[in-house]
């Protein structure tokens, strides 16, 4: 036989937040679904049929290399998926510019990459970038895949 015990609402212990927002949702936001929301708004040449979002909380920048190389593995994998948005929310938070020079390494080692030295842009998006286009509420780099024969650029630069 079991038995329950309804306690009042006073003695749960969300009682604090019933009192403090009343009926309204209490929603967590993670760095994921705020770059999410943030790039659906914001990157007029997002596709959420060709693009993929990832998250890494990686500090260090040997991390950062391995967690963006193995994303651009899988976006060549597939080939429906033609934007990959790289969320790094604790890598570089404060600098845009060390932020911008890491994906500048990254571009210059995808070139000497023979199968996707011509298929792949780096882009980036940080809280910290001067362009208030380009100003994220988390770091993001951006690998764009380019079809065959298709000029692609990052409608932000």
């Amino acid at each position: 036989m079991c038995s329950f015990i309804l306690l009042s609402t006073s003695h749960t212990p969300y009682f604090a937040l019933l009192q403090a927002f009343g009926d309204e949702q209490v929603v967590s936001q993670t760095p994921l679904s705020t770059a999410q929301n943030w790039i659906a708004l914001n990157d007029p040449a997002f596709n959420e049929h060709t693009s993929t979002f990832t998250n890494s909380d990686t500090r260090q920048v040997d991390a950062a290399y391995e967690y963006v190389f193995n994303n651009l593995a899988m976006s060549n994998a597939s080939s429906n998926k033609l934007k990959s948005f790289v969320v790094l929310p604790n890598f570089l938070p404060t600098s845009a510019t060390s932020f911008d020079k890491f994906a500048g390494q990254v571009s210059n080692i995808i070139r000497c990459i023979p199968s996707v030295a011509d298929e792949a842009i780096i882009s980036t998006f940080h809280p910290e970038h001067v362009n208030a286009c380009t100003r994220a509420p988390v770091p993001i780099l951006v690998i764009t895949r380019k079809l065959p024969d298709e000029d692609v650029h990052n409608s932000f630069q």
